[in-house]
């Protein structure tokens, strides 16, 4: 009777693991990276052309974004070519002046000092995906000075043949 308690008790937790298990989502692999350039444009700085190359597990690395205020790395959304799924970008832009704003003008440089912050740097995150063909990508701006507004920005992105 022993044994046979102890079998159910295998039998149950085992049937309980298989029903509560789940299978793990695939990696993310485009199997063929992919390289496109884009007109930049918007209200995040100058406009300007951008190339931008995916990877196989969907890393994305932003050639020439760093005069036009654009992010130099991100990811894709999922699989497939990037004017097809959400588009993330994000890092640091070094400006050396005031940041762009979305109504044309600028914002000072935040109000402090070394070593704890640098008024010419700052972090930029967009994310967006494609409206026709375009990428639309809204970018929030922010600095190391917390209490500083978070500025808002549009990047579209047009495909280059």
């Amino acid at each position: 009777m022993r044994n046979l308690l102890k079998l159910l008790a295998v039998v149950s937790t085992s049937w309980v693991l298989v029903a509560t298990s789940r299978p793990a989502p695939p990696p993310c692999t485009n199997k063929t990276p992919e390289q496109r350039f884009f007109q930049v444009e918007g209200t995040c700085g100058p406009s300007g052309v951008i190339s931008i190359d995916s990877d196989p597990s969907c890393g994305l690395v932003v050639d020439g974004g760093e005069p036009l205020f654009v992010p130099t790395s991100g990811t894709q959304g999922g699989l497939g070519s990037m004017l097809d799924v959400t588009t993330a970008l994000s890092g640091s832009i070094a400006i050396g002046g005031r940041p762009p704003l979305s109504d044309g003008g600028t914002r000072s440089p935040p109000t402090c000092g070394p070593p704890v912050c640098n008024p010419e740097e700052y972090y930029r995150s967009c994310v967006g995906g494609p409206d026709g063909g375009i990428l639309d990508v809204l970018c929030t701006t922010f600095t190391q000075d917390a209490d500083a507004p978070r500025e808002q920005c549009q990047l579209r992105l047009v495909p280059l043949p």
